[in-house]
């Protein structure tokens, strides 16, 4: 009788505790499925940037940069239904141990040291974030839009070594 009234007692508490331990929240999530949208034009969805041959001398402390370097993406054929919307850019890649805003260079047997790829909005200051989203534009239907941005080579450490200095980033258009 006192087993089946210790169980009882405990079945009972445990019941408690776990209303004890529950939390209140809401999490909504919000979106869209959109018919279509613009198109990435063909000289855009895969294109190399020439950044260069830049001498180490060009480093003299984390953080400097060196040969920046101007590219586009090109979006057209923007259906109406995207008339209200912005879009932003999302590079994707592996980002430098030293400095995670930055893109890593590919990593080979002979490549450069102490040295990453930023990337930057038009104004060549802003910097966009490996992962992150650039600012938004505004979307312009029935024209071609090019979305511009500065790369350059930019220091993460005070000693940056010579080699190749390759790197590889995917992006992604978000519209919001």
């Amino acid at each position: 009788m006192k087993s089946k009234l210790l169980i009882s007692s405990l079945f009972v508490t445990s019941l408690f505790a776990a209303t004890a331990n529950s939390a209140d929240g809401v999490i909504r999530f919000e979106g869209e499925v959109i018919q279509n949208a613009c198109k990435v034009h063909g000289d855009s969805a895969d294109q190399t940037v020439d950044m260069e041959a830049v001498s180490v001398g060009a480093f003299k402390k984390v953080n400097d940069t060196a040969s920046p370097r101007r590219f586009q993406i090109k979006l057209v054929d923007c259906p109406a239904e995207m008339k209200e919307k912005n879009v932003t850019i999302r590079f994707d890649g592996p980002s430098d141990s030293h400095n995670r805003e930055l893109l890593a260079l590919t990593k080979v047997s002979n490549a450069a040291t102490g040295v990453a790829i930023g990337i930057y909005e038009e104004d060549t200051q802003t910097r966009v974030s490996v992962a992150g989203d650039s600012s938004k534009s505004p979307l312009h239907l029935g024209a071609e839009q090019e979305l511009r941005f500065v790369a350059k080579y930019v220091a993460t450490k005070d000693k940056v070594g010579p080699g190749s200095a390759n790197a590889v980033t995917n992006f992604t258009v978000v519209y919001n």
